[in-house]
Parts: C-alpha cells; sequence; structure tokens
C-alpha cells in the first residue's frame, strides 16, 4: 500500500520561513518517482515472525562403497574404507606418458642393454624416471632463476672486459660475451668482425 499523504507531510510551502539551523541541505534534487508515495505494510499484526529449531547433528556415513571389481586404485589403501586419498593417488600416478618417438628410443635401449647382458626397461619404469627428471629440472630453473644463478655475465650489470678489466664500452668497441667460456671482452681485441645477432 503506497500513502502520498507522508509525502504530503514532508512538504513545506516555499513561502514558509525556515530556521537554518534546523534543517539540512542535500545537493541531490527532487525526483518526480519520489511522488509516488511511500510504501508501508497493509497489516502490520499479520507479519510473521521468525522461528527456529535445532536440528540433530548428522551421523556420518559412508555413502557410496567402491565395489572392487570395478574400481582399481595403484595408490595404498585408505584408513576409512570406501574413500580415496587423492593426494596419495595423485602421488602414485604417473603424468607422462610415453609417445612413439619414446618408444623407439627404448626399444633402441633395450636392444642395447640385451647386448651388453643386462635386462630390458620397461614403459612403466621409463615413465617414472622422465618424470622425476623433469621434476628436477623444474626445481633448478625456479632455483636459477630466483637466486640468478643462471643469467649468462651479460646480465652482470658490473660486468668488466677480462682482458683490459674496463667496464667501459663505447660506439665501435662494444662488449662481447661468450657463452660458452663465460668471458667478456672489448670488440677492438681480435673480434674485428662480430655478426650483430650474435653478441
Amino acid at each position: 500500500v503506497f500513502r502520498k499523504d507522508l509525502i504530503s507531510a514532508m512538504k513545506i510551502p516555499d513561502s514558509h520561513h525556515v530556521n537554518p539551523d534546523s534543517y539540512y541541505l542535500f545537493t541531490d534534487t527532487w525526483k518526480e518517482e519520489w511522488e509516488k508515495g511511500v510504501q508501508v505494510p497493509a497489516n502490520p499484526d499479520s507479519v510473521p515472525t521468525p522461528s527456529l529449531r535445532i536440528i540433530s547433528e548428522k551421523v556420518k556415513e559412508v555413502l557410496f562403497v567402491r565395489p572392487r571389481k570395478y574400481i582399481r586404485c595403484s595408490s595404498p589403501e585408505s584408513a576409512e574404507p570406501g574413500y580415496i586419498n587423492t593426494l596419495e593417488l595423485a602421488a602414485s600416478t604417473c603424468r607422462y606418458d610415453l609417445d612413439d618417438m619414446d618408444t623407439f628410443w627404448l626399444q633402441e635401449l633395450n636392444e642395447d642393454l640385451g647386448e651388453m647382458g643386462y635386462g630390458p626397461i620397461d614403459e612403466t619404469l621409463m615413465e617414472k624416471t622422465i618424470e622425476v627428471l623433469e621434476r628436477h629440472c623444474h626445481e633448478n630453473m625456479n632455483h636459477a632463476i630466483e637466486t640468478e644463478e643462471g643469467l649468462g655475465i651479460e646480465y652482470d650489470e658490473d660486468v668488466i672486459c677480462d682482458v683490459c678489466r674496463s667496464p667501459d664500452s663505447e660506439e665501435g668497441n662494444d662488449m662481447v660475451f661468450c657463452d660458452k667460456c663465460n668471458v667478456c671482452v672489448h670488440q677492438v681485441s681480435g673480434n674485428g668482425d662480430c655478426p650483430r645477432s650474435t653478441y
């Protein structure tokens, strides 16, 4: 229900004198939709009162018991029947799959191992070995990035020439870095012709 008399009660004539201490000045202009009235409850006595009730705590129960003949898991059995420890499952699952090139390389390796009198390596061991190598490589790369060990001397701001021990370079006498031997020399130190794309 909308009552317009509440809107009218809030209004005063423009000619009415009001003490400046008894009102606040609003910068928002009056909007036409405010003339529609104020919404008030039609029957305040029929407003429902909130209520609550205590629900008994549910007992933890196994909702699903996995049938052993349909589902197999390579991880150790969980302490609770019917549940699979996803962390153990993820740790025991190999994330590397051999492709055709890996399989061909493994066949060649097993032939060489057979000629040397050693036993063959199966695909599962090969996959786990490559996964361990990839994990170690990833950890070493992150360590090199964090400690800046993997950066060459060309990224060192305080690098000096290994011949004259000077840190300065100029046009036509630039610093040349060798990635293989990790040294820095001026271009005039026997490097007269050095392509731009390689240093």
